[in-house]
């Protein structure tokens, strides 16, 4: 995998699972949405694009705010900032922004 997360690196791992690892044990994050963000980003590389990622995650425990290492067969091991962002009859939801 290259160094810069992009876009492509997480799109074919939508609907799949990514395994939190927490100070409690490891949660089950499924991965519902990859979009990209338009936007302007002065200093990126070629063909690379902002976007966003969206997990819907089990109703208890609530992840805080911060980096976990979230592990799927497609992508390996990554390190990730997840946001929660809401909470419905689904689990809860949380986001990730890049650029």
């Amino acid at each position: 995998m290259t160094d810069r997360l992009s876009l492509e690196t997480f799109s074919p791992a939508v609907g799949t699972a990514f395994i939190a690892e927490t100070g409690a044990g490891a949660v089950s994050l499924l991965l519902a949405e990859v979009t990209t963000r338009e936007q302007y980003v002065p200093d990126a590389p070629d063909g690379w694009r902002p976007f966003t990622l969206r997990f819907t995650g089990p109703a208890e425990p609530f992840l805080d705010q911060r980096t976990y290492r979230l592990t799927n067969d497609t992508t390996g091991p990554v390190d990730v900032f997840v946001v929660p962002v809401g909470r419905d009859a689904d689990g809860l939801h949380y986001e990730a922004v890049f650029g």
